[in-house]
């Protein structure tokens, strides 16, 4: 009894630990204007103005880095940027 109650919260604090991993960007990139774009692990990308506002982009649409390098947007993920972004502001 003691081992399966066990096993049930080692395998809930599994599947918590795993939901909060997919909020963080696994790159980000600086961008020439102070911008950050942030990558997740399903590819999609997101983007945050020099003051944390998430922006929305265009799928496509061309970014320079800081280095001069161009970043080319894909799938805008407005949310998990945005909880990423401010998830040390929330109540």
């Amino acid at each position: 009894m003691i081992k399966s109650a066990l096993l049930v919260a080692l395998a809930t604090a599994v599947v918590s630990t795993a939901a909060l991993a997919v909020n963080e960007p696994k790159e980000s990139y600086e961008l020439k204007d102070g911008s950050t774009v942030y990558v997740f692990a399903n590819g999609k990308m997101g983007m945050a103005d020099k003051n944390g506002r998430v922006n929305a982009m265009k799928e496509g649409e061309v970014m320079e880095l800081k280095d001069g390098r161009k970043l080319i947007m894909k799938d805008n993920e407005l949310f998990l940027t945005n909880d990423f972004v401010h998830r040390d502001h929330k109540n």
